[in-house]
């Protein structure tokens, strides 16, 4: 799958999220609100990632809920990235996939508690989540980063965002990639098309610094 290929899905995903999902069966009903995309974006995240490192020993986990003792708090911590990988019982990749930048006005405040929260699972050297039957334990790899992935920078502040790029180069556990510009994935307009760029230059440094995490 091309870069291309996978942002043209994601395109194509919120078209199709426009629409009913069993159809109107001859009735009048029509909807308003769009269903969410984010789940059918994470999916096929772990597609685009697993196709590029081509390895069936890796485990990819969708949203998969994920928990850890941190020594900051008493119970067990959960956690759920929208992308780990696990390879050879080791958590090695934790990716948290965003549309765009409305989900959270304070991004500066949110990387430094995700580097540090981080640091904390490192420190636990442990974690598990949930199978058929019981759970399963796993290492925490000592190289593991917070890896978050926005899809276009729409819907936020753009000086805001050009600090927080900066905030993420000098945070250890964090790496931040941005992978269009110029307009909104959820367009309407056919010709707001035109103003998409897709940066390759973030996707290749996305897929490289993945692949360099690799045990």
């Amino acid at each position: 799958m091309s870069n291309k290929d996978f942002i043209e899905k994601i395109i194509q995903s919120y078209v199709d999220s426009r629409e009913l999902s069993y159809g109107n069966g001859g009735y009048n009903i029509t909807r308003g609100m769009s269903h969410s995309s984010s789940g059918k974006a994470e999916d096929l995240f772990a597609l685009f990632v697993a196709n590029y490192l081509d390895d069936n020993d890796l485990k990819f986990l969708v949203d998969k809920p994920i928990s850890a003792n941190i020594s900051t708090q008493k119970r067990k911590k959960t956690f759920k990235p929208d992308l780990a990988i696990e390879q050879n019982n080791q958590l090695t990749h934790y990716f948290d996939l965003k549309m765009d930048l409305g989900w959270n006005r304070d991004i500066e405040h949110y990387l430094y508690v995700k580097n540090n929260f981080i640091n904390e699972l490192k420190k636990s050297k442990t974690a598990s989540y949930k199978i058929l039957g019981g759970k399963k334990e796993i290492q925490i790899a000592d190289a593991l980063i917070y890896q978050i992935v926005i899809l276009t920078p729409k819907n936020g502040n753009a000086k805001a965002l050009r600090k927080n790029i900066e905030v993420a180069k000098k945070l250890e556990n964090v790496k931040l990639y941005i992978l269009t510009e110029g307009v909104h994935l959820n367009f309407y307009n056919p010709k707001e098309r035109e103003s998409l760029i897709i940066r390759d230059d973030q996707f290749e440094k996305l897929l490289q610094d993945t692949k360099q995490k690799l045990i």
